[in-house]
């Protein structure tokens, strides 16, 4: 196994340089972690009036083979349907609504939208992105293992990222610290359980059976609360339903760590308080 050393004399010929003069401790990947942070975002799809605004133009490149009329509008109506049932999994057509973090010793953090924030007022998408990066910088910082399912794609660069851009923030650079040959590459202590489930392979004909809903019936843990689809539908009628089911995600998805070798839980001893 690779490391990367933490010794400034050894930076140099490091050819993925640091952006920070300060290193960030090792994570260690051939035991369990028994310091960790599980994380995990939700999305919605943005405001009708904006999503409206930004809709492909459905009326071209209609196939030739559609010439009726009334077929035409059937086949631009069913497209733009299928576009807004699908906003919430694309950053340019949705928001991060919820961030949410449990820590090693059980704590749990739960951001989201129209939650009261530390100085009083309701929290904002700009809001949940900077004490996302807040937090996730923290916990690199503390040598923490970060844990999540499809988050390095998903949850950090598609969402994460580009959101932080629409709102005009920058994330922090141990996030995407390591540049080579003009690409960015995340920070070795996010662990994706995607991958490890999938065993490195990506296969798009095996949609169901790589998902964390598959992964925890498999490995018999806690069921997850439902499919993700229908998170931006109890996000706009049952909200406190849908802040439960962001919540059940971070157990799902810390006890299917577990059960892969991933993580190791054990709080017995641990003495209550504030997580690094």
């Amino acid at each position: 196994m690779t490391t990367r050393s933490t010794d400034a004399a050894d930076r140099s010929a490091d050819p993925l340089p640091y952006d920070d003069e300060e290193a960030a401790p090792v994570v260690r990947y051939d035991i369990p972690a028994s310091k960790y942070l599980i994380w995990d975002l939700e999305t919605a799809g943005l405001p009708l009036d904006e999503l409206e605004r930004r809709m492909p133009d459905f009326t071209k490149n209609i196939p030739k083979t559609i010439n009726k009329e009334e077929t035409k509008r059937e086949h631009i109506a069913t497209k733009q349907r299928e576009w807004l049932q699908r906003a919430a999994l694309d950053s340019y057509s949705g928001q991060i609504v919820m961030s949410n973090f449990k820590y090693s010793e059980g704590d749990t953090v739960l951001l989201h939208e129209g939650a009261c924030g530390p100085d009083g007022p309701a929290l904002t998408e700009q809001d949940i992105c900077q004490q996302t990066s807040d937090i996730l910088h923290d916990a690199i910082r503390a040598g923490r293992l970060i844990v999540g399912f499809n988050s390095p794609r998903f949850d950090g660069t598609y969402f994460l990222c580009r959101c932080a851009a629409g709102e005009n923030l920058v994330t922090p650079s141990p996030l995407l610290r390591y540049r080579w040959r003009g690409r960015e590459y995340w920070h070795e202590a996010f662990y994706d359980l995607q991958d490890r489930w999938n065993c490195g392979y990506y296969d798009v004909h095996r949609e169901g059976a790589r998902s964390l809903y598959a992964l925890a019936l498999h490995t018999g843990c806690e069921p997850k609360a439902g499919l993700g689809s229908d998170f931006p539908r109890l996000w706009v009628e049952e909200r406190d339903t849908a802040i439960w089911y962001g919540e059940q995600d971070l157990h799902v998805t810390e006890q299917a760590a577990a059960a892969l070798g991933v993580i190791k839980i054990n709080r017995q001893g641990q003495k209550k308080g504030k997580a690094a």
